[in-house]
C-alpha cells in the first residue's frame, strides 16, 4: 500500500511535471522564441500554483528539494535567453529606425528641391 501511495505521489507531483517541461525546453533553449518562452512560463505558472496544495497532502522530499534547485538553475538560463532576445529586438529596432530616418531624409531633400513642371498641349 505504501509503495502504491508513493507511485501515485510521483505521478501527481506537479514538480515532476515542471521538471520534465523544463528539460524539454532546455534542450533547445538557444532556439526558443519569445512566444515559446512566454508559453513555457504560462504552463509553469499553472504548475507552480498547484504546489501548495500538493505539499499540503504530501511532505516535501530531498528529491523534491533537488528538483527545485535544478529548476531555479534553469531559470537563470531562461532569464539569460530572454535578455538575449531583448537585445536582438533592440538592435533590430535601432537598425530599422536608422534606415527609416535615412529614407525620410532622402525623400525630404528631393521633395524640397524638386520642380513641378506641367506640360500643356
Amino acid at each position: 500500500m505504501h509503495r502504491l501511495m508513493l507511485m501515485k505521489q510521483d505521478m501527481d507531483n506537479p514538480l515532476n511535471k515542471l521538471s520534465e517541461i523544463n528539460k524539454d525546453y532546455m534542450l533547445r533553449i538557444s532556439e526558443l522564441s519569445y512566444e515559446e518562452i512566454e508559453s513555457l512560463f504560462e504552463i509553469r505558472d499553472s504548475l507552480i500554483s498547484m504546489l501548495p496544495a500538493y505539499f499540503e497532502q504530501y511532505s516535501i522530499t530531498e528529491e523534491d528539494k533537488k528538483c527545485i534547485e535544478s529548476i531555479m538553475k534553469d531559470d537563470l538560463l531562461f532569464a539569460s535567453r530572454i535578455k538575449e532576445l531583448k537585445r536582438d529586438a533592440a538592435d533590430w529596432l535601432a537598425h530599422r529606425n536608422a534606415a527609416k530616418s535615412q529614407k525620410n531624409a532622402y525623400e525630404l531633400q528631393y521633395a524640397s528641391n524638386g520642380i513641378l513642371m506641367d506640360k500643356r498641349e
